[in-house]
């Protein structure tokens, strides 16, 4: 599967990109499935866990006893000057020939709606208002 970029289509400003990174923060990695520092300010980083990966993904992540990595990254949201988007960094041990297209393609899919349920979470999260398309500038 190759990296792709995952468009938000909203426009935010600088506070609320750091109310957005203030919140992934304070949920973190393993409750929350996200990472921010004020030293990366741009980018907020995005894990699989256990408790909510999609089911194509679940092999992927798991505890210490079972198959799989407690957390994997798989995205970044950027800041982007204000559009943010998801880079989407699937992990390389899901590579073709594994999988035949038509299963790479599956979990391509649920793997970007994944990621953009993860972006709707994390704004909720933060108290910020979305309608697609448009976020009141505070």
């Amino acid at each position: 599967m190759e990296r792709r970029n995952l468009d938000f289509e909203i426009e935010l400003t600088r506070d609320q990109w750091a109310g957005l990174g203030e919140r992934a923060d304070a949920l973190g990695a393993e409750e929350g499935g996200f990472a921010w520092r004020d030293d990366r300010f741009d980018e907020i980083r995005v894990f699989l866990r256990p408790a909510d990966a999609p089911p194509l993904w679940r092999d992927f992540v798991g505890n210490d006893e079972t198959y799989g990595a407690p957390l994997r990254e798989v995205a970044r949201f950027r800041f982007n000057d204000g559009r943010p988007y998801a880079e989407v960094e699937v992990p390389e041990s899901i590579a073709e020939p594994v999988y035949s297209e038509d299963e790479g393609e599956a979990m391509r899919a649920e793997l970007e709606d994944w990621i953009r349920g993860k972006w709707h979470e994390l704004l909720r999260e933060s108290g910020l208002h979305y309608d697609r398309g448009h976020l009141p500038q505070g």
